[in-house]
């Protein structure tokens, strides 16, 4: 399913959710900075006005690590994912769950229940995104220093 503008072009949806997620990560000039497109081009997509020129597939594909056939929805396999794409996700994600192990340690008894479904959420983000990339990628070791720090979080901090 696409979101159309009034005149003809469409956003493939995948685009619009990556975006989104990107955005809520970090910001929409960050984004725009980060993928080499334009801020208008970012809120456009965000909004599903505008079909994606090849060359900007391509280059959302690059920043993604995914294909331009899995962004416009044509197959369900997202394609490789490039090493590059994979050190990057890898660094961020045990960064964040090293920061969720040292912050739960600090945290006052009374605010645990409350830390545990933050932790929680943000957890269900990391797994997904393990999910895609993840298992294709397990020889890896950054990989499998996140499915460590999954496990040593689903331990320490019950969820």
């Amino acid at each position: 399913m696409c979101a159309r503008l009034a005149g003809g072009g469409e956003t493939p949806e995948r685009v619009i959710q990556l975006l989104k997620d990107e955005v809520a990560r970090t910001s929409q000039a960050a984004t725009a900075r980060a993928t080499g497109l334009t801020l208008r081009g970012v809120q456009n997509y965000l909004k599903g006005i505008g079909e994606p020129t090849t060359a900007t597939l391509e280059k959302l594909a690059h920043y993604f690590g995914t294909s331009v056939t899995w962004l416009r929805g044509n197959t369900d396999d997202c394609g490789p994912v490039s090493d590059e794409r994979i050190d990057t996700l890898s660094d961020v994600m045990l960064e964040r769950m090293k920061e969720m192990l040292e912050l739960y340690e600090v945290v006052p008894e009374k605010f645990r229940n409350l830390y545990h479904l933050l932790v929680h959420r943000e957890m269900r983000a990391i797994q997904g995104t393990y999910r895609i990339f993840g298992m294709r990628n397990r020889d890896k070791p950054k990989v499998k220093e996140m499915a460590e720090y999954i496990d040593k979080i689903s331990r320490t901090i019950v969820m």
